[in-house]
């Protein structure tokens, strides 16, 4: 028999508060009137106790030692709570609660901060697997390097993760503007002005190569040949044709600049990711935007291109399916150490 929801919530109460001893031993023990998942998140509660509560806290840690293994397991997987969840983290657990533990997405950055020095190997491989965590709090990585019980696998591992995953993101040339500062909205009549005189001079002085833009009627060398604060003024208001050469520019300001405009589309990043004669700073560029990387083609054209910088094309591995992760192991386009992390994940979510 169990409780209903509103008297196990009482009952989970009265044993927390610890006015009843009697009531806490039973609960310690597992035998309270309560659902299973609830009565082991009360024994752990319990178990995490200090030393004040010695003979409870050495009861629920007993109970929940002789409790089966497989329903631990799967209770850590499924409906765990972050404390317990951080209990079995400690090096006492039996590995497989661990491991269990360390691949489920509720565990806090710092209890796996916390557990990183003891973990066995097998245990720092599953925990350096979990590359959203790592990236966003790098401090897992630096606690796991002091584990005396390291594995040359994982030392590995952590010294790819310093050098591509962790490792800042090239910077764009120093320019007088930067991307934020870029202007917005319709050109001015004097802009405008500008901007026709210099295309004037283009169309005179130089030879018509490459796409070819009906609006401005300038071919992609002639936008090339124009001077910067003039290709800047372009971003505003280009069409899809114009904004396909300007994003091929040489100075990442105006290539980054198109992309934020709100006009550039998921059809053009989808084009843009797997184009190799775009500067990395775009490509990163369309890395950072969630709406851009949540589609699965995208994500996957920045992974294949080699102009995208090593850490930006490891961030986005585990959006990968297992089988074009086996198919990136094998595309030499690709630089080693993308090629080295897509075994690895392509053997993890294989097993």
């Amino acid at each position: 028999m169990t409780a209903e929801n509103g008297s196990g919530e009482d009952l989970i109460q009265r044993v927390l508060g610890g006015a009843n001893p009697q009531l806490e031993r039973l609960a310690a023990e597992g035998v309270l009137p309560l659902p299973q998942e609830q009565v082991v998140g009360l024994q752990v509660r319990l178990a995490m106790r200090g030393e004040s509560d010695g003979e409870v806290v050495t009861i629920a840690r007993e109970s929940l030692a002789e409790l089966n293994l497989s329903y631990l397991v799967e209770h850590v997987r499924q409906d765990a709570e972050p404390d317990t969840l951080s209990f079995f983290l400690r090096p006492e657990t039996n590995p497989a609660l661990v491991e269990a533990a360390i691949q489920r997405r509720g565990v806090s950055a710092a209890a796996l901060t916390s557990a990183a020095p003891t973990l066995d190997e097998r245990a720092q491989e599953v925990l350096l697997l979990r590359q959203d965590l790592i990236t966003e709090n790098p401090e897992i990585l630096e606690s796991l390097a002091t584990n005396e019980r390291l594995s040359s696998y994982s030392r590995r591992l952590i010294s790819e993760y310093n050098r591509h995953l962790l490792a800042p993101e090239p910077e764009a040339p120093p320019e007088e503007l930067s991307i934020e500062e870029l202007p917005e909205g319709e050109l001015t009549e004097e802009e405008k002005e500008e901007v026709a005189e210099a295309i004037a001079e283009v169309l005179t002085a130089v030879e018509p190569e490459g796409d070819y833009d009906e609006k401005t009627g300038l071919s992609e060398g002639q936008v090339r040949m124009l001077p910067l604060p003039v290709r800047i003024k372009l971003i505003r208001g280009a069409g899809r044709t114009l904004r396909g050469i300007l994003i091929k520019d040489s100075n990442p300001l105006i290539a980054v600049g198109v992309i934020k405009g709100s006009a550039f589309s998921e059809g053009e990043a989808e084009m843009v990711a797997s184009n190799r004669n775009v500067c990395p700073e775009v490509l990163i560029e369309i890395a950072s935007r969630r709406d851009f990387v949540g589609k699965y083609k995208i994500a996957k054209a920045l992974v294949k291109n080699p102009r995208a910088p090593v850490a930006t094309a490891v961030k986005l591995l585990p959006r990968l399916s297992v089988r074009d992760l086996s198919t990136l192991r094998n595309d030499r386009n690709v630089s080693e150490a993308v090629r080295q992390m897509a075994v690895r994940f392509h053997i993890a979510r294989s097993r």
